[in-house]
């Protein structure tokens, strides 16, 4: 099953954007916490700066359903919001063989 999400959604803003000084920092530190995420497989993504946030473009294997990015991304200092344009595919659990 393939799912095409078109969302965007806020982050809450009430961190400061100490510790988080280059020009790339923010896009990196996304793409870092999804890549490092055990439950999610990526298969292609784009991370895009914009203004307050990132846009996230890609596609990414899971088997689970209820991926929560904002839930993910909510610490990071200086991220407002995120654009959400990937493609999740969900990864059918293996059939059982009966002998």
């Amino acid at each position: 099953m393939t799912t095409a999400f078109n969302d965007h959604f806020q982050v809450e803003a009430s961190r400061s954007s100490a510790g988080l000084t280059q020009p790339h920092d923010i896009e990196c530190e996304v793409s870092r916490r999804l890549n490092q995420h055990p439950e999610l497989k990526i298969k292609s993504l784009i991370v895009r700066r914009t203004p307050g946030g990132v846009c996230l473009e890609g596609r990414i294997e899971t088997s689970r359903e209820d991926i929560n990015f904002a839930d993910l991304m909510r610490d990071i200092p200086g991220l407002e919001e995120v654009i959400n344009h990937l493609v999740i595919s969900h990864r059918m659990p293996p059939e059982s063989r009966e002998l």
